[in-house]
C-alpha cells in the first residue's frame, strides 16, 4: 500500500504498467505535438487568447501539432494494449 496524503490507495502492479504507459503516452503526445508542430504547422494560436501568432511561439497551437500529438499518444497506448495491459 502507498499511502498519498492521508489516504491509503492499493496499487497492483498492472494498475502501476498502466500510469507508467499513460504517462509515456503523455510525453510522446506532447514531443509529437511540439515537434510537428513548430515544423509544419500552417496556422497556429495562442491558447490563452485564441489570436493567430507566427510558428514557434511558446504557447500557440496548431491543428498540424494537435492530431501529431494524439497520433503520438495512441501509438503509444496501442503497444501498452497490444503488450496485454
Amino acid at each position: 500500500r502507498a499511502v498519498l496524503g492521508r489516504a491509503a490507495v492499493a496499487l497492483s502492479p498492472p494498475a502501476l504498467l498502466v500510469g507508467v504507459v499513460a504517462s509515456l503516452a503523455t510525453k510522446l503526445g506532447d514531443t509529437f505535438a511540439s515537434e510537428i508542430g513548430k515544423a509544419y504547422g500552417r496556422t497556429t494560436y495562442l491558447s490563452t487568447t485564441f489570436r493567430r501568432v507566427p510558428p514557434g511561439t511558446e504557447g500557440a497551437v496548431s491543428l498540424e501539432g494537435t492530431l501529431a500529438g494524439v497520433g503520438g499518444s495512441l501509438i503509444l497506448a496501442g503497444y501498452g494494449v497490444g503488450s496485454g495491459l
